[in-house]
């Protein structure tokens, strides 16, 4: 997973800077032949990298913080997803509910585990 995050770092990192903007971020997510198209907005932008939180002065995000932001996006659409299934599993299929309530759990517990592990990169 880490080498697909890096390689998609480098598309998005256009000036070769060794770190992502918002322009840059949004001008290559553009480029994307995804249906819907992506839009990405400032708002998302402030929002992925926490207010700034996860950006240098310069207001862009290295590779370290690009991998924890895709890594927490990633989580938060399985998350969702799983979510979704559940609520259609408890209309037919209580079993397979409850396989997808334990693996929430499960990612919630990765989730802690992750958060963890980024915490103590900074310190």
């Amino acid at each position: 997973l880490f080498d697909r995050i890096k390689k998609l770092y480098q598309v998005l990192d256009s000036d070769d800077s060794g770190a992502v903007d918002f322009k840059e971020m949004r001008d290559g997510l553009k480029k994307f032949n995804a249906e819907p198209r992506i839009r990405f907005t400032q708002e998302d932008w402030e929002f992925v990298t926490e207010q700034g939180a996860l950006c240098n002065e310069g207001g862009e995000m290295g590779l370290d913080e690009f991998e924890y932001m895709l890594k927490k996006q990633l989580k938060l659409y399985v998350q969702r997803h799983t979510q979704e299934a559940m609520f259609e599993a408890e209309q037919t299929n209580p079993t397979n509910a409850a396989i997808l309530f334990i693996l929430k759990l499960m990612s919630l517990s990765v989730e802690d585990i992750g958060e963890t592990s980024h915490s103590l990169k900074q310190d």
